[in-house]
């Protein structure tokens, strides 16, 4: 873990050239404190723990996660929780830093906490129909076809139906997470970072 800890924290601290992208601010002279890789991954536990006993939770309460309205609360819980541990981070360096954090530096500290967390979480899903509940993959294609069976066309909803076969394969839940962790990564950064930024006085 300390391994991956220093070379995660060496990635983020080569890429100065995002800080001018997203920064047209100049750069301070001195020199910036190291990023804390063990602090992002332990927060990026946290998140994918949080993001895990949220899933967990409408698994037990057995909600039809399939609704527009599930799509949009997962949408908003997932990005809300994402987006406060992002936070979280940003102002522990942000503290470490003079109480000074530039929007790139932020937004990169913020982009790697949500996007490993994300990522992680995403096996939650692989778990739970592979061990825990097998039978869980019928039920949701039962409730997709309750849910969209009369408003889409037949080939389209079997198409969808099978699809959920794909669940239960490892690749399948890889690329699922990349795909998840990159775009609610992003979006939860860039409000953290727009929140926690705080530039040096000119």
């Amino acid at each position: 873990m300390n391994t991956f800890s220093s070379t995660l924290s060496r990635i983020i601290q080569k890429t100065p050239s995002i800080y001018f992208a997203m920064d047209n601010t100049p750069q301070l002279t001195q020199t910036r404190a190291p990023l804390n890789g063990k602090i992002i991954l332990q927060q990026a536990g946290i998140l994918a723990l949080a993001l895990i006993a949220y899933s967990a939770l409408t698994y037990l309460l057995e909600f039809n996660i399939m609704s527009v309205g599930a799509g949009a609360v997962n949408f908003l819980v997932t990005v809300a929780i994402s987006t406060g541990i992002a936070l979280m981070t940003i102002r522990h360096h942000r503290d470490t830093e003079g109480g000074y954090i530039r929007l790139g530096r932020a937004f990169l500290i913020g982009f790697a906490t949500a996007a490993v967390g994300i990522f992680l979480s995403g096996f939650w899903s692989y778990v739970l129909v592979n061990f825990i509940d097998p039978d869980y993959i019928a039920q949701m294609k039962e409730q997709f076809a309750e849910t969209w069976g009369q408003s889409i066309p037949a080939e389209q909803l079997e198409k969808a139906v099978a699809d959920f076969d794909k669940l239960n394969q490892l690749g399948y839940t890889l690329q699922a997470g990349t795909i998840a962790a990159l775009l609610f990564g992003a979006l939860a950064a860039l409000i953290a970072a727009l929140i926690g930024r705080r530039n040096p006085p000119q």
